[in-house]
């Protein structure tokens, strides 16, 4: 969502605004024994879902053209 104003531009905007998580790794927590850090058993959440595994994401921003 953005409004201009002159040369002004401010904006504010969400990511995954309901704070939505996939669903858990099966074997979060254990050593998976893999040197690959985005493997099983190292996060969480996996980093490939369409949430991301950070949660909610809300920013503001404001710029000006000259």
């Amino acid at each position: 969502l953005s409004y201009r104003w002159n040369s002004y531009t401010f904006a504010v905007g969400a990511e995954n605004l309901f704070d939505t998580f996939p669903d858990r790794n099966l074997r979060a927590g254990t050593p998976s024994g893999s040197a690959q850090v985005g493997s099983a058993g190292v996060f969480l959440y996996p980093i490939n879902s369409p949430f991301g595994m950070n949660g909610r994401f809300l920013y503001t921003r404001v710029s000006y053209k000259f």
